[in-house]
């Protein structure tokens, strides 16, 4: 692996201008500033993206952190605002070229449920990298959250290049676009994308061991390089509520008996378990109430299908920590019945914080070190209502799920993974020990 000492010559990184240094008192101390750069807002995060950003990356300690993202909304100005006690987030709206390639999406590809110019052309895009050129120059450390912003950094030595897969793109992409004719080439320049960002890059961080393989073995890198850090929770501010609490928040949002809840972005494994839920599980179980947040919920305009939405779904689109809070209190059972994708789901992490009994598809599940009857009923889609109307009815279970869901939740807290990231990113900055970092298994807690 390519060092930052290495680089340096052997030099204090002081004399490079990559560590900040201050007085406290009469002792130096040492701040590492990191570049994070993503094609999207960061805060408040309202799907996987954001979260893992801000969890991750607002807890390290002794580093500055700027955040560069871009706001594709139309009419966003730039704005700059301190989201965290190290971290000032940077959002810049789309260039002119940037808004004629959204329109054309728009007439051209109305199926595509992504921003095509997010990742293919963000790395052209002049005000994003305007505010990348700025800050990369005094940066120790840039960051590339998803492969589309990476090619945006210029390719000079100095800082550390860190690329944090949060999936597999290519493969995903693939599954995404159903291999049709077009989006063969859109697949053809994620590959490219990613393989710039594994190959060109220092250190790549990346969501479970399965992933560290794929990426090893599809782009020729070494696994050395690579680094396993999974999607995290916070399970201080995510935890069970009591019954009364539950009761009522149950009356305050208007619901009565039991209560299914389902989190998912607009993505296309979230649609397609917005529509089996919509089609397949709340006509089963006319009981049960069904709530649906985050941005999955635009998916109603057209891309589940035309089917009315059943009476017992209440969807309410996307909420902030506080909003996600309250529905989470309402709930009795959460479910992820996801059939595709990849990664690790940081809906089931919320989830198990947050005390609810999980019942999930096994795809929904992975990486998670999850086993069946004990931290979440497993369950394919054929058997799916089943498991929801015997877990209903066994409060017994409910409750052993939600323990052990909870204790399960803690091996994936934010303020550890953190820790653990700051270790990686620490060492090769040569300011950590240089002990030997070992590897350990997804889902190990940290001693």
């Amino acid at each position: 692996m390519i060092r930052m000492v290495e680089r340096m010559q052997g030099k204090p990184l002081e004399d490079h201008g990559l560590v900040e240094g201050r007085e406290e008192g009469s002792e130096k101390t040492k701040k590492i500033k990191i570049l994070v750069a993503d094609t999207a807002p960061l805060y408040p995060p309202l799907w996987g993206g954001p979260r893992r950003i801000f969890d991750l990356y607002t807890n390290l300690e002794g580093c500055s952190v700027n955040y560069v993202g871009l706001n594709v909304e139309k009419g966003f100005k730039r704005t700059e605002k301190k989201v965290s006690k190290n971290t000032l987030e940077i959002i810049v709206p789309p260039s002119l070229l940037g808004l004629a390639l959204r329109k054309a999406q728009r007439l051209l590809l109305p199926g595509l449920t992504f921003d095509l110019y997010s990742y293919l052309f963000v790395r052209r895009d002049r005000n994003f990298k305007k505010e990348i050129r700025l800050l990369e120059k005094d940066s120790t450390l840039l960051v590339s959250s998803h492969p589309w912003s990476f090619p945006a950094f210029r390719k000079r030595k100095g800082p550390i290049k860190v690329y944090d897969a949060h999936n597999v793109e290519y493969d995903l992409m693939r599954q995404i676009t159903k291999d049709r004719t077009f989006t063969k080439l859109i697949s053809y320049f994620v590959k490219r994308i990613e393989t710039a960002a594994c190959r060109e890059s220092d250190i790549i961080i990346c969501c479970s061991q399965e992933d560290k393989e794929r990426l090893s073995k599809s782009y020729d890198v070494a696994e050395d390089k690579i680094f396993v850090i999974p999607n995290c929770t916070d399970s201080d501010l995510f935890r069970p509520a009591s019954t009364y609490e539950r009761d009522e928040q149950k009356k305050a949002m208007g619901i009565k008996g039991p209560c299914i809840l389902f989190v998912g972005s607009f993505y296309n494994p979230n649609i397609e378990a917005f529509g089996f839920i919509i089609k397949e599980l709340a006509p089963k179980l006319e009981g049960c109430t069904f709530l649906i947040v985050g941005s999955v919920s635009h998916a109603i305009e057209g891309f589940v299908s035309d089917t009315a939405i059943p009476s017992n779904v209440k969807v309410l689109g996307p909420l902030a920590y506080d909003g996600l809070r309250k529905a989470m209190k309402a709930s009795d059972i959460a479910i992820n019945p996801t059939f595709s994708g990849s990664g690790i789901h940081i809906k089931m992490l919320d989830y198990m914080a947050a005390g609810l009994p999980i019942i999930s598809t096994p795809l929904g599940a992975r990486g998670l070190g999850i086993e069946d009857g004990k931290e979440a009923l497993i369950a394919g889609p054929a058997v799916f209502h089943d498991a929801i109307s015997r877990l209903v009815a066994d409060k017994e279970s409910r409750e052993a799920l939600s323990m052990k869901g909870r204790i399960k939740s803690l091996e994936f807290d934010s303020k550890i993974l953190s820790g653990r990231l700051q270790e990686i990113l620490f060492k090769n900055c040569g300011v950590a020990p240089q002990e030997t970092l070992e590897e350990p298994a997804v889902g190990e807690r940290e001693k």
